[in-house]
């Protein structure tokens, strides 16, 4: 974890307060010592900070995604010039911290859908866990981005846990984006996201199978 001290607001004055090589139990940074010279400083508890009331300062973490649900936690002590009747280590406090993530980039593919005629498939999965292939409900050729997304959600939330990001996007044949109401437009590109970090691939292979004719 870095955070800009001397100058609060500026992202390249960042200095390292803490940084940790290896996974760690949940909320494991109580410590009674905190002296400089613990084996834990600058890894589990970091130099003591000053704050300035009402001030923005810059925080930056990096975590590292490996198997397994992943987790971060920044504890936050609150060090009084006089300290009080009650330490605030044993009382409930609010802090709030507005974080923001960039640079993040998540399992994303196309589904792409030529000159739609509004026929009903299905999609199968080929489950890279298992090698188990699983069907999704029933699509519309030419349905919305919604829809696409309740036909395919049923395989992201048992392999995730989470609904997938559904957008739609129309092109021509020469590949141009175009309006839903174009004229042109021959084809419907589906890009779907999985909102979470994964370490392997989302699907491994994908079947079209029409229902219609």
């Amino acid at each position: 974890m870095s955070m800009s001290v001397r100058c609060p607001r500026d992202p390249d004055q960042k200095e390292r307060l803490l940084q940790r090589n290896e996974y760690t139990s949940y909320r494991n940074f109580f410590r009674l010592d905190k002296s400089d010279d613990h084996p834990d400083f600058g890894i589990v508890y970091s130099k003591w900070v000053t704050l300035t009331k009402d001030e923005y300062y810059y925080f930056e973490t990096t975590l590292k995604n490996e198997a397994g649900i992943q987790h971060q936690t920044i504890g936050v002590e609150m060090k009084p010039e006089v300290m009080p009747a009650s330490h605030p280590l044993m009382e409930t406090q609010i802090l709030r911290f507005s974080l923001s993530q960039s640079g993040l980039k998540y399992d994303t593919m196309e589904i792409k859908v030529k000159k739609p005629d509004e026929g009903l498939f299905v999609l199968m999965f080929l489950n890279p866990t298992n090698s188990e292939w699983v069907k999704s409900g029933s699509i519309k050729a030419g349905c919305t981005a919604d829809e696409m997304k309740a036909g395919i959600k049923g395989y992201y939330n048992s392999l995730f846990k989470v609904d997938p990001l559904v957008t739609l996007t129309y092109r021509d044949f020469n590949g141009e984006l175009v309006e839903a109401d174009s004229e042109n437009m021959t084809e419907l590109i589906y890009t779907v996201e999985v909102p979470i970090a994964i370490n392997f691939p989302s699907v491994e292979n994908i079947m079209t199978v029409p229902m219609t004719t």
